[in-house]
């Protein structure tokens, strides 16, 4: 199974996000634009897991969510990694203070642990990806819309939950189901 843990986004933020990216798609850059349905902040990524696993995951999760409120999260900014001269990700910022921070870092430790992986040295960049750049035609021009675009406002939503995520790939690319949500204030609820 090849697994995240994600913060959902409502409808009408994916829209707008989606209209961004139906902009964005007039520059003849070469990138992979995230189809709308699948944007979403990445909390974790676990990758291929082993099914006999997962309830040990949702377990960790479950604990993971103590001690954190909802939170609103506000999406703002464009840009890209590891700049707008040289992009490979495409990004809009996702900001949602101490509470974001103190979820990721609790997510991020349990699994660490229970998966016994060594921590992530990076630290952790909050946004929602738009698009992966592909190859290096027109990034010149890829670059100036970004920057043109920067100061963007997306809006804000309210976060009373996060999801662990299955990801299954195909020609058509990639298509993710939700296998449990975790409420920041009651423990997990059943899908």
């Amino acid at each position: 199974m090849r697994l995240f843990v994600a913060v959902e986004l409502e409808p009408g933020i994916r829209e707008a996000l989606g209209g961004l990216i139906a902009e964005l798609k007039r520059v003849p850059a070469d990138v992979k634009w995230v189809e709308e349905e699948n944007l979403h902040l990445t909390l974790y990524f676990l990758g291929e897991v082993a099914p006999p696993l997962l309830a040990g995951i949702k377990d960790e999760l479950a604990q993971a969510a103590a001690g954190v409120l909802p939170f609103d999260l506000v999406l703002e900014g464009l840009g890209a990694f590891p700049g707008p001269r040289r992009p490979r990700v495409v990004w809009v910022g996702a900001a949602g203070g101490e509470m974001l921070l103190r979820l990721q870092r609790q997510v991020a430790a349990r699994l660490d642990a229970f998966l016994k992986r060594p921590p992530d040295t990076l630290a952790f960049r909050p946004h929602i990806t738009l698009g992966r750049v592909r190859s290096p035609r027109n990034l010149a021009s890829l670059g100036h819309a970004l920057v043109d675009r920067a100061p963007l406002k997306i809006g804000r939503q309210a976060v009373r939950d996060f999801s662990l995520m299955e990801s299954r790939l195909s020609r058509a690319g990639p298509s993710y189901t939700c296998l449990h949500r975790y409420s920041l204030h009651a423990g997990p609820t059943a899908m």
